[in-house]
């Protein structure tokens, strides 16, 4: 189910995947976010390896030791939005999954516009390339997002350029993992520019690709969520 909302409070257009109860966030950012986070990317390529902290079977995995405070600054000012407009939607929906808390359903939501957090060890980069992946994983704090930097056009063409006989072809494909029965699975193809957020508990894994392109991905979490 996909539920699209063209008049947020912080994020005007974005839309809500629900292939199963936790909801993911999916919007596409503007030419100017992204060029911002493309340059970022370029600059990480000589940042730290932090590939012993993360999950990815990536040989280049790096971190965001490289920035400074403008450009932090910049980077809380291009996810604050997503962030506030994705956790007050989380907010409404576990207030209508609950009816039966009348107190609580009938609380005031918070402001918003004064929500608090931390980005933990800041934001990192993946730049994947052919044969690589990201296996069935979660993450700490309360929220992980991810950016599609640059997402290659051939490696959705692999399922025509590379056929092979499968009824679940999924090169290169983000997927999401939630329960364990029937179908608690929902993957897709990302493309660049588009931003995804979605609880941090909630498992997901990237499928290898044959290709020889690079992709790249800026991923965050988000911790201590709170409100002046």
């Amino acid at each position: 189910m996909n539920i699209e909302n063209k008049n947020g409070e912080f994020v005007k257009e974005h839309s809500i995947l629900l292939p199963f109860s936790p909801p993911i966030y999916e919007t596409v950012l503007n030419a100017n976010d992204l060029k911002f986070i493309q340059e970022y990317a370029e600059l990480s390529r000589t940042a730290s390896h932090v590939g012993d902290m993360l999950s990815g079977n990536i040989a280049e995995q790096r971190g965001s030791d490289i920035e400074n405070d403008e450009m932090r600054e910049k980077m809380i000012d291009i996810l604050l939005p997503h962030i506030q407009e994705y956790f007050k939607i989380c907010q409404i929906q576990e207030r209508q999954q609950l009816p039966q808390l009348e107190k609580e359903k009938n609380n005031p939501l918070p402001d918003y516009s004064k929500i608090k957090f931390h980005l933990g060890n800041g934001t990192w980069f993946n730049f994947m390339r052919a044969n690589e992946f990201n296996p069935l994983h979660c993450h700490s704090g309360v929220i992980n997002g991810i950016v599609m930097v640059q997402i290659p056009e051939e490696i959705s063409s692999e399922v025509r350029t590379v056929p092979m006989a499968s009824n679940a072809r999924c090169p290169g494909q983000l997927e999401w993992v939630h329960g364990s029965w029937g179908a608690g699975a929902y993957r897709k193809y990302p493309v660049t520019g588009e931003l995804y957020m979605f609880p941090a508990q909630l498992r997901h894994q990237v499928y290898p690709f044959t290709s020889d392109v690079e992709r790249i991905t800026m991923s965050w979490n988000v911790f201590d969520i709170k409100f002046d």
